[in-house]
């Protein structure tokens, strides 16, 4: 039998039954609720700063660790409000309607709080691309020590080792 040419065609796409029914509900009845608070789909028309989604989730999330499971204004679960807020974010930066007024980074992307390395011609048996190393620079030089294997971080760094003259380093970053 022949496959549908739409199969392959859907299978491209989000498969979006992926999403739990339960969680949908949940995110739908804080809509609800919204909706009637606001109006629907408000961040749509005017624009919304990032950080009020941040911090509207964010006490939802400390309502739920303090053992709270519904928010007694609405009556909707708070995990609901939370899949709310982060859905409100995700849509307003599509419509270019999201105000991004969050802080600055404690560690901006092109300075990381320390550099990550991959080995010269260290180990000959194992490819150098599955370790991961980390750098330092000390009062007697720079040092090297493997932080992890294969994609996983070791309980334990290993021993710190001087990097050797003419002993160059590539960033895996």
């Amino acid at each position: 039998m022949a496959e549908n040419p739409k199969t392959a065609e859907g299978q491209k796409k989000p498969q979006l039954a992926l999403v739990p029914p339960a969680a949908n509900e949940a995110c739908a009845a804080a809509f609800a609720d919204g909706a009637r608070k606001y109006g629907a789909y408000n961040w749509r028309k005017t624009g919304v700063p990032y950080m009020t989604y941040v911090h509207a989730a964010k006490r939802h999330l400390d309502a739920m660790l303090d053992g709270e499971d519904t928010d007694p204004d609405s009556g909707t679960l708070h995990a609901g409000h939370v899949m709310a807020c982060m859905a409100i974010l995700v849509d307003a930066a599509a419509c270019g309607k999201l105000e991004d007024d969050r802080p600055p980074a404690r560690n901006p992307p092109d300075k990381p709080a320390f550099e990550i390395v991959g080995p010269p011609d260290l180990y000959q048996t194992v490819p150098p691309d599955r370790y991961l190393y980390e750098l330092r620079t000390t009062a007697a030089g720079r040092e090297y020590r493997v932080v992890a294997f294969d994609g996983c971080e070791l309980p334990t760094p290993g021993v710190w080792y001087a990097v050797l003259p003419g002993h160059e380093f590539v960033s895996y970053r």
